[in-house]
């Protein structure tokens, strides 16, 4: 990288750096049939071309090295401004956002390629925060759906392994139920990875579920009546209801790929056992709100924004946002 930076393989204009942004892909901006500017599917079906620092094109295509050593060696940094170039705005040259959202963008695509190796070294080699990550684009979307959903015909890289001669004379609903058990377990690795490395239990869920409010009520000799019991479900916040809404989904997804009756399991033990998994699995976490990069958080930055008072540090936020979902 360094022989790169200087020139040594192809010249340059000397202002290359190790954070300056590289083009992610070499595509046209138009197919040949498109070049027209008054073609109607050019112009409502625009091709853009992103461009993304040395370490973040790296973390793409799996070299480990070349993003530890932009980071760790050569000054990479991790917030760097995207760019962007339209097919239809091509004569107006690359645009530049400074939105904070680089390494949300990079973890989502490599997590969605299942690369393990570079999550690792994201992680534990380059000092990658969990809380970075689009809490409500990607964490209560996209990567919760992706782990815990259950698919009866999953698409590489969550296909998981499966011995086609369990398949042979089976019903299809048990060829779906054995590829989706199998597409799960590969996920549940993964879930076990983010734990390992340190993903705090907050992020999926940052409340507790509405069960255990109500469990304790009826210890109390409440929550007898219908009143009662409505009165308590209108009381429920909406991270509440959402939390509860996860849970039944990802409790319902592991039920499906259960062959007996007898594993399936509730909500309550379902929430108990991800509890544990997290309590034996993860030996070193990552604090949700350190000061270093607190700009990279989306949660500080709404805070912040929506704020009339000066900036404050990420200690300040003990409480969830509702509208994280």
């Amino acid at each position: 990288m360094k022989d790169i930076l200087l020139g040594r393989y192809a010249d340059h204009d000397g202002n290359l750096t190790v954070n300056s942004l590289v083009p992610l892909d070499d595509m046209p901006l138009m197919h040949p049939d498109e070049e027209d500017e008054n073609n109607w599917r050019a112009r409502r079906y625009p091709r853009s071309r992103l461009y993304w620092p040395l370490y973040s094109l790296g973390a793409l295509v799996g070299h480990t090295n070349i993003v530890t050593v932009a980071l760790k060696e050569l000054g990479g940094k991790f917030d760097v401004p995207c760019g962007e170039e339209f097919a239809l705005r091509s004569e107006e040259g690359v645009e530049i956002v400074d939105d904070h959202t680089l390494p949300s963008e990079m973890f989502h695509w490599i997590f969605q390629k299942n690369m393990v190796d570079m999550i690792g070294c994201l992680v534990k080699e380059c000092g990658f925060k969990f809380r970075w990550i689009d809490h409500k684009k990607y964490i209560s979307k996209t990567i919760f759906d992706t782990i815990f959903k259950v698919e009866d015909y999953p698409k590489p890289p969550w296909d998981g392994f499966v011995d086609e001669e369990d398949l042979l004379c089976q019903p299809d609903s048990e060829i779906k139920r054995i590829r989706g058990k199998a597409s799960y377990e590969l996920k549940m690795k993964m879930l076990d990875l983010l734990i390992s490395l340190g993903f705090p239990f907050e992020l999926f869920f940052p409340v507790e579920p509405s069960y255990l409010k109500a469990e304790k009520l009826q210890k109390e000799g409440k929550l007898r009546t219908p009143e009662e019991r409505q009165e308590f479900e209108q009381s429920l916040s909406k991270t509440e209801k959402k939390v509860n809404e996860r849970l039944y989904y990802a409790t319902c997804s592991y039920n499906e790929i259960q062959r007996y009756k007898k594993d399936t399991v509730s909500m309550a033990d379902f929430y108990e056992n991800l509890k544990t998994r997290w309590k034996e699995g993860q030996e070193t976490a990552q604090l949700s709100k350190l000061e270093e990069f607190e700009i990279l958080d989306s949660r500080w930055r709404k805070q912040n924004e929506s704020s009339s008072e000066p900036v404050f540090s990420s200690s300040d936020l003990e409480e969830e946002e509702e509208d994280w979902w």
